[in-house]
């Protein structure tokens, strides 16, 4: 049920998104937005994400895209960044010694060995999959750990020396956390950070290697929720 329901967001998201940066795919993929393209900036939408209680139930769906879609394209483009890099990186046959440090220090922050799994760990997939799981998570923004938190995705915390709020619910006589974030920006790399290394997205990864289609890597995303 929450299979069909994402993928009924991902939809919404994707025809959201052309209308709100009039996006035309020219190459029958699933086009992204540019940084450039996002019509309201950072500061305005996450002042705006205060007035939702006047939206509409449509107004509110896009509100709360314009107000998360800044930190998504941002974080999605220092991802890529790096993903171009160690993908020139590899193909060089002398790297330098900074260069090697680099790859080095990529690797131990992914926990990985080499550069093919370093690269699958880095690709990105789709704002609009992004997006959708967001919604989903926060119920468009309405959800408690997202107001005060800045907890775009649900993700736990198990660290009682990290920020962190309670959550709604628990687990037996076990209280439940979610961890609060500085920025939404920062909620975006915890997300990122969390599909790079969980076990449970493994299959994920591979079928984002192989497509941007957001509806073809809906199958793969069947624990997309930590909550």
């Amino acid at each position: 049920m929450q299979k069909v329901m994402l993928g009924f967001i991902v939809a919404l998201i994707v025809l959201t998104l052309y209308s709100l940066v009039d996006i035309i795919a020219s190459s029958g993929k699933d086009t992204e937005p540019s940084l450039t393209s996002v019509i309201q900036p950072p500061s305005q939408a996450v002042s705006a994400v205060k007035k939702q209680e006047r939206f509409s139930v449509q107004e509110k769906k896009e509100h709360f895209i314009q107000t998360i879609l800044p930190a998504v394209l941002t974080v999605k483009q220092e991802l890529d960044t790096r993903y171009e890099k160690v993908k020139t990186l590899s193909s060089k046959q002398h790297r330098s010694a900074s260069e090697e440090a680099w790859l080095e220090s990529m690797k131990q922050q992914y926990n990985v060995d080499g550069i093919p799994c370093l690269l699958r760990r880095l690709h990105t997939h789709p704002v609009s999959l992004v997006i959708a799981q967001a919604a989903l998570e926060t119920g468009w923004g309405s959800s408690r750990f997202f107001k005060k938190a800045n907890n775009i995705f649900g993700i736990w915390s198990y660290h009682a020396d990290e920020a962190r709020i309670p959550a709604a619910k628990q687990r037996g006589e076990k209280t439940i956390y979610v961890k609060k974030f500085a920025s939404y920006e920062d909620a975006v790399r915890g997300y990122f950070k969390m599909v790079a290394s969980g076990y449970a997205y493994s299959a994920f990864r591979k079928a984002r290697m192989r497509t941007d289609d957001p509806f073809a890597l809906l199958r793969h995303l069947r624990h997309y929720s930590e909550l």
